[in-house]
């Protein structure tokens, strides 16, 4: 906070956003041979804007954010819940040594005002911050050890 011309403290007035989609959470680069491995992404993600629309139900948080995982490579083993970023999968011997793991990670604004609604021309703007991609890409290397 700082203070104005008058002298008046005021409150935030800067913004900032950060690049979304965007995986904070760093990955398990390890997996060991007959026991389960496990990773769940996770994303900053924005739980919508408080706003009265035309449309039920009117008062809401509109334009939540929601995102899909999909799985553009890693072992066979490895298998990914689409919705939740959820990594998990039991290495067998064979699968001894080093993979990339690579995830496409896609925003959606499925609460978003349809076009054809009342109100739909104003708040389908296209977006134009380019923080607010619509995909990012998360990868890593895997290695796998064997038992020990």
């Amino acid at each position: 906070m700082g203070l104005n011309s008058l002298g008046v403290e005021s409150g935030p007035s800067a913004q900032i956003e950060m690049p979304r989609p965007f995986v904070f959470t760093r990955p398990v680069t390890l997996a060991t041979v007959g026991r389960t491995y496990r990773y769940r992404m996770d994303t900053i993600r924005a739980i919508g804007d408080l706003q009265s629309r035309y449309i039920e139900p009117q008062k809401a948080y509109w334009e939540k954010e929601e995102y899909t995982f999909t799985l553009g490579a890693g072992p066979a083993w490895l298998e990914l819940d689409e919705a939740s970023g959820l990594l998990t999968g039991t290495p067998r011997v064979e699968d001894v040594g080093d993979q990339p793991v690579v995830v496409r990670v896609t925003a959606s604004y499925p609460h978003e005002v349809p076009q054809s609604s009342e109100s739909g021309g104003y708040f389908q703007k296209r977006r134009t911050n380019p923080a607010l991609r619509r995909e990012c890409t998360h990868q890593f290397v895997l290695t796998t050890k064997a038992a020990d």
